[in-house]
């Protein structure tokens, strides 16, 4: 079966290394490349919509974008909410306690919050004092460690529920779907997927779902993934699944509203 959609990480999976802003110049180019022999590419990212927009619109690939770790789905000029809510200002407190603070994009954020640390590595051993915290004020959500941040999120989100909904809506089969990460949050997305492919240097629990694991790291190794699917496509193109600004309008489902808020 021909893949028709492609949902790829950002941070980690699409920059110059893990923990870096920078976009890999060789990720964009397998992106365009993808894009025109018929491959929708949908990122699917932890940050905010807004962001999720503008990268989406700028590197060329296909709407509705993944946003705020599958809480958001933005297609720009509409925004769909999966969850509900935002995590309470008594967890907030307890979670900046614990020495982390709160990231820029909070804000512009409508569900998922993001909490950062100049040291990196000590988000992962906090997630059961942070559950703990939820636990205690009762509040049913969710956290998930990136390679960046810590992020917390009421239920009803993950990038794996976004892509399903997304391909229910297009009517792509879960063989036809495709999935690239580099972390421990990416793995439902990768279980939502037929093809399921990890960045060389992603996170072990990632790396043991995957099916095919580059030998590169962060944007290289998407760069690498591409060019094995492009290989195996061929010559040939296929019917296209393309962009909103190229194609169809995808046909909203009842909970779109403006995303102008």
């Amino acid at each position: 079966m021909r893949l028709r959609l492609l949902a790829v990480d950002v941070d980690g999976t699409l920059t110059e290394e893990r923990g870096s802003y920078r976009l890999s110049m060789r990720a964009v180019s397998a992106i365009r490349e993808l894009e025109s022999r018929g491959v929708a590419v949908v990122l699917a990212t932890g940050n905010s919509y807004q962001i999720a927009n503008a990268l989406t619109r700028y590197l060329g690939a296909s709407w509705p974008a993944i946003a705020e770790n599958g809480c958001v789905l933005v297609d720009g000029e509409r925004i769909e909410s999966l969850c509900s809510g935002r995590p309470p200002e008594e967890l907030v407190r307890s979670v900046r306690d614990l020495g982390l603070r709160e990231g820029w994009q909070n804000p512009c954020r409508i569900h998922d919050l993001e909490f950062t640390s100049d040291d990196r590595s000590r988000l992962a051993s906090l997630v059961p004092e942070v559950e703990r915290a939820m636990a205690r004020l009762g509040w049913r959500g969710r956290v998930i460690v990136s390679g960046y941040a810590l992020h917390v999120q009421p239920p009803g989100g993950g990038k794996g529920e976004a892509l399903r909904r997304i391909a229910s809506r297009l009517g792509i089969g879960m063989e036809e779907l495709g999935a690239v990460g580099d972390s421990s949050g990416d793995v439902d997305l990768l279980m939502a997927a037929g093809f399921r492919a990890a960045v060389g240097d992603a996170d072990p629990e990632l790396r043991s779902i995957a099916g095919y694991v580059a030998s590169a790291p962060a944007g290289d190794g998407f760069a690498e993934i591409a060019g094995r699917l492009l290989e195996g496509m061929g010559a040939g193109r296929g019917p296209p699944v393309r962009s909103r600004s190229r194609a169809t309008p995808i046909r909203p489902g009842p909970e779109w509203i403006p995303w102008t808020r």
